[in-house]
This record gives structure tokens, sequence and C-alpha cells, in this order.
């Protein structure tokens, strides 16, 4: 009795982090921190981190999440039902298999959200929501393992692993073995074209973006709630967003105008403000300010004029890098 206690008290210290988690963990972080803080120069860095990050980690994250068990004995491994590898778990084998392909599919998810969300597509949100996203499921993982007894939980051990690998590469005869290492090599070089897509600058490409938002009561920014009508003189808070995306420091300006048309013509203009900032490689620039129509009319043009430098002495949208405006309609007090 006493030796049972004391083995049992001895798993359950060992598995206080399952091991898989914990490397899991690390290698999102490690992806984390080579994107943010190695320099494009060494860019095979960054790639060999992130490698794992975008194509496999997630989907791992999540089969840990959805199999806690341990597979169960069975030497037909094919299932008759989906649900039944839910209760009996999946080899570790096909633990990988699904976690590859399970990231094909939870990466452009994941960023096809960010596109749709306040937050858009940035280095940094992509990198938060992948990270974000192991760091969940890992965690459901966890949670779900502990609650099976320490005989049925998913452990495994990577030395066994290896063994029983190296076993089964051996008992298939030399061309079993070559497929087999084939196909290992075909997945990582499939794997490594894409995430060098996914992960490397476009040379030549850079591109910066340029946004206006709101700013509620609570300090949140919004691309929606611009106001419509507004009267003479009264100030109206508005923000500006850059993000730079150059691959290289670069120095913004921005001009305000408030602008009278007659159909596609502008036949009186106002500048009401304009302010400037260089933004990092990388980096975003939110500037908060507010505006005082002094012109009053209907439909009047607020346009926002980005220049990379300086701006000419007559800015306008036709010499500008990029234009944004709103419309609004300012009465007399």
């Amino acid at each position: 009795m006493k030796s049972e206690t004391k083995t049992s008290t001895q798993l359950s210290t060992e598995q206080l982090l399952p091991t898989d988690i914990f490397a899991a963990l690390l290698l999102a972080g490690g992806g984390v921190l080579a994107a943010l803080f190695v320099p494009p120069s060494v860019g095979f860095v960054r790639l060999l981190l992130g490698l794992p990050l975008l194509l496999f980690l997630p989907g791992y994250a999540l089969v840990a999440a959805l199999f806690p068990h341990r597979a169960a004995e069975k030497t037909n491994r094919s299932w008759s039902n989906v649900r039944e590898p839910l209760v009996h778990g999946v080899t570790g084998g096909e633990r990988l298999a699904l976690s590859f392909g399970l990231s094909l599919v939870i990466g452009p998810l994941l960023v096809l959200g960010l596109g749709a969300s306040v937050w858009g597509i940035t280095l940094q949100s992509v990198l938060g929501a992948f990270g974000l996203f192991v760091t969940l499921f890992s965690l459901v993982g966890v949670v779900r393992r502990y609650r099976l007894s320490v005989e049925e939980r998913y452990n495994p051990s990577f030395t066994v692993g290896y063994a029983r690998f190296r076993r089964r590469l051996s008992n298939g005869g030399t061309a079993v073995t070559a497929v087999n290492v084939l196909l290992v090599l075909g997945v990582l070089a499939a794997a490594s074209s894409m995430a060098f897509a996914l992960a490397a600058p476009p040379a030549g490409g850079g591109f910066t973006d340029f946004s206006l938002l709101t700013q509620d009561e609570n300090g949140t920014f919004s691309s929606a709630g611009f106001p419509s009508e507004v009267t003479q003189g009264t100030a109206i808070p508005m923000a500006t967003s850059i993000e730079n995306n150059e691959g290289e420091q670069t120095n913004y300006s921005v001009v305000v105008q408030l602008q009278r048309m007659d159909g596609e013509q502008v036949v009186e203009r106002q500048e009401l403000t304009r302010f400037s900032r260089s933004v990092g490689d990388g980096g975003t620039w939110r500037h908060k300010h507010s505006l005082a129509p002094s012109m009053t009319g209907e439909d009047l043009r607020v346009q926002y004029l980005l220049y990379e430098g300086e701006p000419p002495a007559d800015p306008r949208a036709q010499n500008a890098d990029d234009a944004l405006h709103i419309w609004i309609t300012v009465t007399a007090p």
C-alpha cells in the first residue's frame, strides 16, 4: 500500500505540466519572441522559430484539448464512427498528422478573423492570435488530462516514441524506410515553403496602413461612429492610425483639410491641422486630435492627406501618398 502511494505521488509530480504541452508553450513563446526581436537580417532564425507556431502548434494544441486520453490498445486502428477517437484517444502518429492538418485550417481562419476585427492584420495581431490560441487550448488540454486518472492520461515520452519510430522503420525494410523518409522530407519542404511565404516580407512590396478612427468613452478605438453633424466651432474628437510596413523607419506627415465640394471639384478648402511623426518598421502610431471647423454648409468633406516625408506647399489628394475622408454638415451656432 505504501509503495502504491509513493508511486502515485511520484507520477503526479512528474505530470504537473505534461512534457508535450510544456514543449508546445515553449516553442510558441520562442516563435513570438523571435518575430518581435530578431532582426530581419537573420530571417532564417525567425523562420526556424516561427515555423512551428504557424504550421504545427495551433493544431497540436487543439488536438491536445480534444484528445486527453492515452490511445487505447487496439489491433485494428480503423474507427467505425467519428466519436470513437474522442473516447479511445489517438496515437502519437495520428496526433502529429492531425496537428499539421488542423494547423493549415486554423491559421487562415485566425487571419480572416483578424481582418474583420478592429485589430486588423498586423505582425503583432497575428502573433497575438496564434500565441493566444496555442496557450488557451494547451491549458484546456492540461485541465482535461488532470480530470482523468494517471493511467488514462496521454503523457508521451519522446525517448520511447523515437525508439518506436526507429523500430517501425527497421521492420518495414529498406523500401518502406525510404518512402517514410521521403514523406517526412516532403511534408517539411511543403511546410517550409508555406511558412516562408507567410513570414517573409515580399521584396520591394512595402506598404503603409492608414486609417481613421474614433474613440469611445471607454477609450476603445473604432473605425465607426464618425460624427455627421456638428456645430461651427465645436471640437470634433478624431484619431488616425498609421502602421508602417515599409521595411524601414519612415517619416510621416498628415494634413487635414475641410473642403467644400461642387461635384468632384474642390471650390473652397481650409486647413484644420497637420502633424508628423517618425515610425519604425512594424510600428503603429495612433494620434488623437480634435478638429474645429469654421466653415458652415452641408456635405463638407474632411480630408486627411498622408505623405511620406514633408508635405508639398500645395497639399491635395493628387499629390498625397494616401487620402481618407468623412462627410459632415456644419451648422451655425
